[in-house]
C-alpha cells in the first residue's frame, strides 16, 4: 500500500496541527506523521513526527518520501520484533525551521 493521505505543504511542525502519533490499520499498515524539509542547498530531509530514529533524504520530495517509508518499515518491524512501537508524543523540529507536513501510510 503506498497511499499518501492529507498533504498539509507549508505547516509547520509546531502549529499544533496533527493526528495522534499513528493509526494502526491491521495486516501492517500504519498511518504515519512525516515532516519534510527543503534544504537550502538543494535535496530534502524528512523524518517520521513521532517515531524515534527515522530519519531520511531525497534529491525530490517524492524520493525522500519512498525514503523515509522504506526506513519506517524497517524501524517498524524491529520494534515489533521487539513487542513494542516506541512512539513518541514530541514534535520538535530542529533550528526551529519550517517543516510541511504529510501523512503517509507503511505496510510492514
Amino acid at each position: 500500500m503506498t497511499a499518501e493521505i492529507d498533504a498539509t505543504p507549508g505547516v509547520s511542525a509546531g502549529s499544533g496541527t496533527h493526528r495522534e502519533m499513528s493509526i494502526h490499520f491491521g495486516s501492517g499498515a500504519y498511518e504515519c506523521h512525516i515532516l519534510i524539509f527543503e534544504e537550502p542547498g538543494g535535496g530534502y530531509v524528512v523524518r517520521a513526527a513521532q517515531l524515534p530514529g527515522a530519519w531520511s533524504q531525497g534529491e525530490t520530495p517524492g524520493e525522500a518520501i519512498a525514503n523515509i517509508r522504506e526506513a519506517i518499515a524497517g524501524l517498524l518491524r524491529v520494534y515489533l520484533e521487539d513487542g513494542e512501537i516506541p512512539w513518541s508524543d514530541s514534535e520538535t523540529t530542529s533550528d526551529g525551521e519550517p517543516w510541511s507536513e504529510k501523512w503517509i501510510v507503511v505496510d510492514v
